[in-house]
This record gives C-alpha cells, structure tokens and sequence, in this order.
C-alpha cells in the first residue's frame, strides 16, 4: 500500500503540472504579451542598399520627420553611431512601391524592414510613437550584433 501511495503522489507531482499547463492554454485562460510597441510587416520587405552597415529609420519626407526623428537618433546616447534616418524619397522606385507614405519603419543593417509605426496627425501623439520607435529600437540595438 505504501508503495502504490509514493508512485501516486510522484506521478501527481510531476504529471499534474503538464496537464494543468495545457488546460490552460486550451481554455485560453492565458494571453501572450507581446514586447515590440510597433507593427510587424505583414509581408517580408528588403531594400537594396548598398554599403549599409547601420540600423534605418524610414521615413516620408516631412517637417516632422526632419525634425523628430534626429533628436531620437541622439537620445539613444552611445548607441546613436549605429543608427541612421534615410528619406523613402531617396530609396529606388520599386522600393519606394512597397512601403507607404503614412509609416516610420525600422530597417536592420541586412536591408530586411521589421516594424512600421503609424504617423499621427497630432504632436503629441507623434512624440508618444516616437517614444515607442525609441523603445523597440534600444531593445534591438541591445540584442543585435550587426550594425
């Protein structure tokens, strides 16, 4: 009797965990996080640029962009050289095809666009996306080791 008792309580300890984990991931009862702030591509884009050993930051040729998206190039402190702003103005043709006007992208070293943020038409809410642009590029600055 003994015996049957230690299996039991040794199958309870390490079989329970395993089928309680799936209960709840069958019933939904756990939602995942996501970490980046801005939105996934939703098809792979690559940009032809040659001579590019640094991160981009995308944008339509605006007042705004001009202006925001340098102060946040240096607000990333000793990170700053490994990053730069490029003008979709300046990309080819059929580059410039595949990304919108109404986007901030970033860009890896490699020419592959991983995230977009919509522009807002207010300030403030400018200053908050590029807050959220700011976030997820220190977080790829950190893990990356190219650029």
């Amino acid at each position: 009797m003994r015996k049957n008792k230690t299996l039991l309580l040794l199958l309870l300890v390490f079989v329970l965990p395993f089928g309680l984990a799936k209960l709840v991931l069958n019933q939904h009862w756990y939602q995942a996080g996501e970490l980046n702030k801005g939105e996934f591509l939703p098809e792979q884009v690559m940009l032809l640029l040659s001579d590019n050993r640094q991160w981009l930051l995308l944008h339509p040729k605006t007042d705004q962009a001009t202006n925001l998206l340098p102060k946040l190039i240096s607000s990333l402190g000793r990170e700053q050289h490994r990053v730069r702003t490029l003008s979709i103005a300046q990309l080819s043709k059929r580059e410039q095809d595949k990304l919108s006007p109404d986007y901030w992208y970033i860009c890896d070293p490699t020419g592959l666009v991983l995230l977009r943020y919509v522009i807002p038409p207010q300030q403030a809410e400018q200053l908050q996306v590029a807050k959220a642009l700011q976030t997820d590029l220190r977080k790829l600055l950190k893990m990356s080791r190219v650029g």
